[in-house]
């Protein structure tokens, strides 16, 4: 963001933290995230399409499971949607690994309704931008 556009998200996150004035050491690194997002190869494919972002399921599974949770981003790319999750770990390389089983319930989620898709972490730690 330049300065100039980058002020008004500013004045807004300060507002918001009028009840909690501790979390405005991080507007910056919020808004540094939010930066970094935008820039990203896959919020520009998903800004082309039909798209939902901070979306909750809520599902049954194995008779009487109920699974439920919120996919940070998903979108209509070619035959399938699209999901990607949000992550701030530190050690990027475990990431896959580590959160193969969220990945993998939120393919379920959407194929409960019938949905085709596929799932990727995107890495979105500030400091790890190059």
């Amino acid at each position: 963001m330049s300065p100039l556009s980058r002020t008004a998200p500013l004045l807004l996150a300060t507002w918001l933290t009028v009840e909690q004035p501790q979390l405005r050491p991080v507007i910056d690194e919020a808004l540094d995230t939010v930066e970094r997002i935008a820039r990203g190869d896959f919020w520009h494919l998903a800004q082309a399409g039909e798209r939902s972002v901070e979306t909750p399921f809520l599902f049954t599974e194995s008779g009487n499971q109920v699974m439920s949770g919120v996919i940070d981003l998903m979108f209509q790319d070619r035959a399938a949607w699209r999901i990607v999750d949000y992550k701030t770990d530190v050690a990027k390389t475990t990431l896959a690994t580590a959160y193969a089983t969220q990945l993998q319930t939120y393919e379920r989620a959407l194929a409960s309704v019938g949905l085709d898709s596929s799932s990727q972490i995107e890495s979105v730690r500030v400091s790890e931008a190059g």
